[in-house]
């Protein structure tokens, strides 16, 4: 096993049936185990992203923060002229 990501009942997507948050499941876990801990669920900023660090967590995952961010695509690629034609219609 390369790593752990640890999740708390904060994270998007389900009903929060995690027994723990983040932020007091994360220092637990970094001591029980000897690979790295990532830690995810709640952390939506840079406080957030600070305190997992300050925990033991060696980085976060967030996902359901960059749900409403719009996609920008370099321009040029390919990617981008299809978005750009999908905009005009």
């Amino acid at each position: 096993m390369d790593g752990i990501i640890a999740v708390g009942n904060e994270a998007g997507g389900h009903i929060g049936a995690a027994p723990f948050s983040t932020l007091t499941l994360i220092p637990e876990v970094v001591e029980t185990v000897k690979v790295p801990v990532v830690a995810g669920g709640g952390i939506c900023d840079g406080k957030g992203f600070a305190a997992a660090l300050a925990l033991g967590a060696q980085g976060v995952y967030m996902a359901s923060r960059f749900i409403p961010t719009k996609v920008r695509w370099p321009e040029g690629s390919i990617r981008y002229k299809k978005q750009k034609r999908s905009l005009k219609k």
